[in-house]
């Protein structure tokens, strides 16, 4: 798929803008201190009391997650609209705060836009999730963004999913592009076709019935160094099924590591040190482990639907060159999982996992941020040759011209023709000047 293109389509996005605003008419009396920058107060906000005693005023600083300061959220745009308030909070009330509100057309028959930010009661956005579509309502753009805190370095990571859906009613098709960001950088880009469903009746929980439904699909996630540890934030669910795969046995080894340093505290007698011991040991041995076989460092994996069957490609890291390996994964439930995320089952999967050919199909290196094919020997073959163009016609742009061209950035300049809401505004006012 051309990405570029696709995106080109929702030139018809209705764009509408927030203001978040704490502390009302005090706001100038909110100061930064770096002292009270907590999981509450993300960015140190302190809030001066002046207090008058008898020959003097003292100055106090209070964190303002421990004070009722003013909140406000406006929301702006220039189509002809009406806001319904879902939910909508006064004060920071020393808790968190909640704000939902639907972005409607005049006679409230579509729903244009939505907003939902969740606050800490500092009045930090810890989440953001907006979306925005055409009056036909057959574009739609989704934003969602999870502000991470990191209680060790006291510092915020923005992890965001930016999704473009086209409901495509003549082809009764679901397609959609979606990009995933951590800190700003592009770790995965996703790309799929399904028939069209109401998700209304979306279950929250994951079901391997979500992947069996797509025509197409593509998801790539690159971390472009070692992956040490799995999340579904920063990836498709199917790429964050196979991470767990490639980083459960590390995570295992360092918290049978943690209990193990227990030992002699009484506390802890229950653990039973010697089986703890055996484990570590077993984990550590490469050959008792299918995913430690591939040629590299893992930095990620593509998930491809190619017609009838399945495909994953391995992505690994050596001396700066991203070798991929196939493997067939038709048929095995490969992303089947329980509640907790855990594999139910597996046989098929590991016997496939077990029994492919751990060796590389093809390797690219990046020049000038553009990925390009390298020959795993003296020369490109036409098998390597084959399998990257294949991997390529799946998604023609690589991540450093979709960062390059900001294609996996929120401009709703860019996705909105600027001029259509002000046209309808005058519009609006040259009827009723006339009546």
């Amino acid at each position: 798929m051309n990405v570029e293109e696709f995106l080109s389509t929702f030139h018809d996005i209705i764009p509408y803008k927030f203001q978040l605003k704490v502390g009302g008419k005090k706001a100038n009396a909110i100061l930064p201190n770096k002292e009270f920058i907590s999981y509450k107060n993300r960015k140190g906000k302190s809030y001066l009391l002046y207090r008058k005693k008898l020959l003097e005023t003292t100055i106090d600083y209070i964190p303002l997650d421990e004070v009722d300061v003013p909140i406000e959220l406006t929301v702006q745009c220039f189509h002809p609209h009406v806001l319904k308030w879902e939910e909508k909070s006064q004060s920071t009330n020393k808790e968190r705060t909640h704000f939902q509100v639907r972005i409607l057309n005049e006679n409230t028959s579509r729903q244009l836009g939505y907003l939902s930010l969740d606050l800490t009661p500092a009045g930090d956005i810890e989440h953001k999730f907006c979306t925005f579509s055409n009056e036909e309502g057959t574009h739609k753009i989704m934003q969602s963004i999870n502000y991470v805190y990191d209680e060790k370095t006291k510092k915020v990571t923005p992890i965001e999913c930016l999704s473009f859906i086209f409901y495509n009613l003549g082809a009764s098709l679901e397609e959609e592009v979606s990009f995933y960001k951590e800190n700003g950088v592009l770790k995965c880009v996703t790309i799929h076709k399904q028939p069209l469903k109401n998700h209304a009746f979306d279950s929250i929980v994951w079901s391997d019935d979500e992947v069996k439904e797509k025509q197409e699909f593509f998801s790539r996630y690159c971390n472009h160094a070692a992956v040490e540890n799995a999340t579904p934030l920063v990836c498709d669910f199917t790429n964050y099924i196979i991470n767990k795969d490639f980083t459960s046995r590390l995570e295992t080894i360092k918290e049978l590591a943690r209990r193990l340093s227990y030992q002699g505290d009484p506390l802890f007698n229950h653990y039973n040190y010697a089986e703890i011991k055996e484990r570590i040991e077993y984990l550590e041995d490469p050959k008792n482990d299918i995913f430690s076989s591939f040629y590299g460092e893992y930095i990620g994996n593509t998930i491809i639907k190619l017609r009838s069957k399945w495909i994953l490609l391995v992505e690994t890291l050596k001396d700066d060159y991203h070798y991929f390996t196939k493997v067939d994964i038709t048929n095995t439930n490969a992303f089947e999982v329980d509640f907790y995320h855990e594999r139910k089952g597996g046989k098929s999967y590991y016997q496939a996992m077990e029994n492919s050919d751990k060796t590389p199909i093809f390797r690219t290196k990046m020049e000038n941020g553009e990925e390009i094919l390298v020959p795993l020997g003296e020369h490109i073959t036409d098998e390597e040759s084959r399998y990257f163009e294949m991997f390529k016609s799946y998604c023609v742009e690589s991540f450093g011209t979709i960062e390059r061209k900001r294609m996996a950035t929120l401009s709703l300049d860019k996705y909105s023709n600027g001029e259509q809401g002000h046209e309808l505004i005058k519009k609006k006012k040259d009827n009723k000047c006339q009546k």
